[in-house]
């Protein structure tokens, strides 16, 4: 994308070869094989798949949250410095002002004890990033900015009294009280109503492009990280199979994987069953040798159960693991997976 010439064009986020395993009793367990990703000032990247592909684990990763027994391997840059160098002084400024969290259930980040002004003021009066008059200056702006009426009084309510929808927006304006520079979104949306949904996206649209904000948009649905992202990375059994801008890869796909999400939607127009993929996720646990869609692929050659293709780039900005990549016209409607 072309990022505004008030945001700086270097990248925010590099990721190069991410690796989890999970090594206990002189055994390795990969979780994830090798992702890697960038952001910018102002652009948002979909990361997609289904459950257990490896998504949270990403986040979780690059924010050095993994549990105990887990190991990362790989680089993990923020502005060119290492996060998995940082020391705890580094890391908790990282955490606390560069980049910031959103969760999928806000009920389950947020003290149901301190009203929705301590909520959003005492964090960041904590970290000595503004007074507690700025602060709460800045969380009435940011309330309105994101919609919430009256902020003022919503500001003296706890969260019991607030709506689903009305609650993630200060899981929002919370996020942004430390203006940090990334945001990571873990299925921020998935608990709410389509229509709060929209509104939640139209406020993540708002966010990078006039805050400049680098956002990371995790979600199963590839429909809504199409409308609301840039590029889109489709994730499955712990690595990428596919990238590149929203667009291309939703229109014309390039891994079945991809096309097998796609072709699982409810459609208005073309009646379709199953609205799922055939056969059972692959983890990166239980992947075998050569490619871990192999086995619920309609598209299978012999060479896909002995080879694992890398992430290869067409002349399109969009790069796909899978060998038929060039061979294979996906056509959305109709496709059999």
């Amino acid at each position: 994308m072309t990022i505004s010439k008030t945001f700086e064009a270097e990248t925010l986020l590099s990721v190069r070869d991410l690796r989890v395993d999970v090594r206990a009793k002189g055994h390795t367990t990969p979780i994830l094989r090798g992702v890697s990703i960038d952001v910018k000032p102002g652009e948002a990247l979909g990361i997609v798949g289904e459950s257990g592909s490896g998504k949270s684990m990403t986040m979780r990763a690059i924010m050095r949250q993994l549990p105990t027994g887990m190991v990362a391997s790989g680089r993990a840059d923020f502005r060119n410095q290492s996060i998995f160098e940082m020391d705890r002084r580094r890391l908790a400024d990282f955490r606390a002002r560069r980049v910031a969290m959103i969760y999928q259930d806000p009920r389950a980040h947020i003290n149901p004890l301190w009203t929705v002004g301590d909520f959003l003021v005492e964090a960041v009066v904590a970290t000595r990033a503004m007074s507690r008059r700025a602060a709460t200056a800045r969380a009435l702006e940011l309330l309105e900015e994101v919609g919430v009426q009256s902020p003022a009084r919503r500001m003296s309510q706890y969260p019991s009294q607030l709506s689903g929808g009305l609650l993630q927006r200060v899981m929002i304006v919370a996020a942004l009280m430390p203006e940090p520079e990334l945001i990571l979104a873990d299925e921020p949306t998935t608990a709410l109503d389509v229509t709060v949904q929209a509104e939640v996206m139209s406020i993540f649209a708002d966010m990078t492009k006039t805050h400049g904000v680098g956002l990371v948009f995790i979600t199963h649905d590839l429909d809504l990280a199409a409308a609301a992202t840039d590029r889109i990375a489709v994730m499955y059994a712990g690595r990428i199979v596919e990238e590149g801008p929203s667009k291309r890869v939703t229109e014309h796909p390039r891994h079945p994987y991809t096309a097998a999400l796609l072709a699982s939607r409810p459609s208005a127009k073309v009646r379709r069953l199953p609205l799922s993929i055939p056969g059972v996720p692959a983890s990166a646990a239980t992947a075998g040798r050569g490619c871990a869609f192999a086995d619920r692929c309609g598209f299978t050659i012999p060479d896909c159960h002995a080879t694992d293709p890398p992430l290869t780039e067409s002349g399109t900005q969009q790069a796909s693991a899978c060998i038929r990549s060039h061979e294979l016209s996906l056509e959305i409607e109709g496709v059999s997976i």
